[in-house]
């Protein structure tokens, strides 16, 4: 695997000299291979788009930088403080954490009737679902972190465990809808 630590130091050497432009070309020809490096590609990106040139930043933006930011810094790297610095978040005042990641029991969406894990994975997601709370027919929706679909499975409430292979997405931050008799949104992290 190639690093990509020299193209991110040309990047920011750019931004430091003022070269918006050519620093924003250069961060979309960057292919991130880590969750590591998806995240500081991302975090470039919005400041480049938006906070360089004075604009407020937009929905799809906001949502991407607080997806990173709600992260550990060891499992999201440096982009994780950038992410906090943008959208003004204290760690202390959210409970966010700052180095550890969270023991492996912990790393599970746990919302009342789903349960979604692990998270992150590598490959596959668990959904457990509380069929006295939802019943119906259901959907999955899985975003990237610009919004596009990238999975759509129907999902039977019926029955308890659905495993989702997730073989096809490259590591990074994806988005999820689960829309049944209830919708519930969260984010999906892939590691490599």
């Amino acid at each position: 695997m190639n690093s990509t630590i020299a193209e991110f130091t040309e990047i920011q050497e750019l931004i430091d000299e003022g070269n918006i432009n050519q620093a924003l070309m250069d961060n979309g020809i960057v292919v991130a291979q880590t969750v590591i490096e998806v995240n500081k590609q991302v975090t470039n990106n919005v400041y480049l788009t938006a906070l360089a040139e004075d604009i407020e930043f937009d929905q799809t933006q906001r949502n991407a930088l607080f997806a990173i930011a709600s992260l550990t810094p060891y499992i999201g790297g440096e982009g994780v403080y950038s992410a906090r610095v943008m959208l003004g978040l204290d760690p202390d005042d959210l409970n966010l954490p700052y180095r550890k990641a969270r023991p492996q029991e912990e790393n599970k969406i746990a919302i009342e009737g789903l349960h979604i894990y692990p998270n992150p994975t590598k490959d596959k997601i668990t959904l457990e679902i509380n069929n006295k709370i939802l019943s119906g027919k259901a959907k999955l929706f899985i975003y990237s972190s610009i919004g596009n679909k990238v999975l759509e499975q129907e999902i039977n409430t019926e029955q308890n465990i659905h495993t989702i292979k997730l073989i096809k997405l490259q590591p990074g931050i994806y988005f999820y809808n689960f829309i049944g008799n209830k919708t519930f949104n969260g984010k999906i992290i892939i590691m490599d």
